[in-house]
């Protein structure tokens, strides 16, 4: 027997992925069965054949081979259709560390106005899906010239391949279940380390920037799930990497101290652990998340330890429940400017190198040395076979009556 909808009573496919008129199975009328109200005196009637039987399935067609394949294809894609058209409705959490030396825009900071020093600014989103934002995000890095982007619930894979140009991409993907997932992407133009920390409370996307004269400042993208304790003994293993530190995400975390109203268990931790450890609180003075079934909260907040910062607010730039947050920050290092240039490798001259470098089956007496040996050809052989081409074109942008439909379609979703 083939398989039938009770949604529109057809077949070949499942009620859960069913975007047809609903038929009553009743009655053949234009509703949902659950809602017919037909005697149960009244004869029924097949909405199939449109006249009187007691049986639903009667002379239901047969499944040919070809037809159930076909069928078996159609549920596959319509059940993927939905799943996109589910993850499009949601947002992933993005988070920036950006400089702007420009005051094109009303949120951007001239870092000339604050005692000719670079300005950094950091900006926390929550996109709850990165690929499927990922180009609106371009189109605000062009507006915002950020130095380093934090993402939180990337939703991604460790098969999923995401790039911006001109920045380097440090991903922590949840492998165990759907959702999830942190990443930073940096510019290239700033030397930095990603660095290790373990968590089983939080997940963490880490670096630490080198900002010359031995300037370090650890920066981590936290995202804490909506349920269970955050490990303040975990954020401390995140501190001890330099004495300047910036941890920011979506905590999932109220408290009175940055939330109106009343806070919860991790906001409770968070602030305990914030006046214990000396850290400064930064939050805007604006909500960050918004909830048609629940009020509106300030879940984007970030901890600072020995950072002069300047001023934190929020941007409605891009499609989430979750607004960006900046955080705009001094420090007394210019960075360098950012060079746009594409890298092009030709494999086929690499193939050569390394065939005359590496041989096929080598004595190995020391294993260390081969491996270092090993190591030091490889990127011999890539940086002899890559060209650096700068760009000089335009950036492509979005439409701007696009980019103005996104704007107003961002306003009235969180009115």
């Amino acid at each position: 027997m083939p398989p039938q909808c009770y949604r529109c009573q057809e077949f070949f496919h499942h009620s859960r992925f069913c975007a047809r008129a609903p038929k009553c199975l009743k009655c053949s009328g234009g509703h949902l069965t659950s809602e017919c109200t037909k005697s149960a005196k009244a004869p029924a009637k097949v909405c199939q054949l449109q006249r009187p039987a007691p049986c639903k399935l009667l002379d239901a067609p047969e499944i040919p081979s070809t037809q159930r394949q076909t069928s078996q294809n159609r549920r596959r894609t319509s059940g993927k259709s939905e799943r996109l058209r589910a993850r499009k409705s949601k947002t992933a959490n993005n988070t920036f560390l950006c400089g702007s030396s420009k005051k094109g825009t009303n949120n951007s900071l001239d870092a000339k106005e604050v005692m000719n020093q670079m300005a950094q600014m950091m900006s926390n989103w929550n996109a709850n899906g990165l690929k499927n934002n990922l180009e609106e995000l371009k189109d605000c890095i062009i507006d915002y010239n950020p130095d380093v982007i934090g993402i939180q619930e990337t939703h991604l894979r460790p098969a999923d391949r995401v790039s911006i140009p001109n920045y380097t991409c440090h991903r922590s993907d949840r492998t165990t279940h759907r959702g999830g997932g942190t990443a930073l992407f940096v510019k290239n133009s700033i030397r930095h380390h990603a660095i290790l920390n373990v968590s089983n409370t939080f997940e963490n996307a880490s670096i630490i920037l080198q900002l010359g004269n031995n300037s370090k400042i650890t920066v981590a993208c936290i995202y804490r799930p909506p349920h269970g304790s955050i490990n303040t003994t975990e954020l401390d293993a995140i501190l001890i990497h330099s004495n300047k530190a910036f941890l920011f995400g979506d905590f999932n975390a109220r408290h009175p101290s940055w939330n109106p109203g009343r806070a919860n268990s991790n906001g409770n931790i968070l602030c305990n652990w914030a006046v214990g450890s000396a850290l400064d609180i930064l939050a805007p003075d604006t909500p960050t998340h918004f909830n048609s079934r629940h009020s509106n909260a300030i879940l984007d907040i970030g901890f600072a330890v020995n950072l002069s910062h300047t001023e934190v607010f929020t941007i409605n730039t891009l499609s989430s429940d979750h607004n960006p947050v900046i955080f705009d920050f001094v420090t007394n290092n210019a960075l360098p400017p950012i060079l746009r240039t594409l890298k092009t490798t030709n494999w086929i001259k690499f193939q050569e190198i390394i065939s005359h470098t590496i041989p096929g089956n080598p004595r190995i007496d020391d294993l260390d040395l081969a491996v270092q040996n090993f190591t030091s050809n490889i990127s011999n052989a890539i940086s002899a076979s890559t060209s650096t081409r700068l760009i000089t074109t335009p950036h492509l942008r979005l439409p701007e009556n696009i980019r103005e439909l996104i704007r107003a379609k961002n306003r009235f979703r969180k009115l």
